[in-house]
């Protein structure tokens, strides 16, 4: 179950990918898109959902987030909960972290993660980010 956990956060995690442009007289593209996007779906399910689960346990999907700073950071969280039928005792939260940089060109945003791979999605600037990474899809909506 634990690489399972760590396979569903990298995968959300990458999942954070997207961003655009946003035009105005007094509010620049950087301040547009910043913001806070709580994560809405993943793979079509509306969070809390269950993830996976077998005979041994399941992992849920709990809650996640999408910080887009002006500064062109970010950090993406989520929260997983991990449930051992056999074994209780060994359940737990956990809450898992990505951190990177990111770039938008038009209504594309290509995430550069701190400690791998960098992937893209698309923005629309103070709405929402979308991506699919290592086949699952992510939405973050404000």
């Amino acid at each position: 179950m634990n690489s399972i956990t760590r396979s569903i956060s990298t995968a959300l995690a990458i999942g954070a990918l997207v961003a655009a442009t946003a035009c105005g007289d007094s509010t620049s593209p950087e301040q547009a898109i910043a913001g806070v996007y709580p994560l809405a779906t993943l793979n079509g399910q509306t969070v809390p959902f269950v993830f996976f689960q077998n005979e041994a346990g399941r992992v849920r999907v709990l809650a996640g987030s999408l910080s887009l700073r002006s500064d062109r950071s970010y950090t993406q969280t989520m929260n997983v909960e991990s449930t051992f039928f056999f074994a209780p005792e060994l359940s737990r939260n956990n809450t898992n972290t990505e951190n990177g940089t990111y770039i938008v060109e038009g209504t594309t945003i290509v995430f550069n993660m701190a400690n791998g791979p960098s992937y893209q999605g698309a923005i629309v600037p103070g709405r929402s980010v979308t991506y699919v990474f290592d086949g699952d899809a992510a939405t973050f909506r404000r």
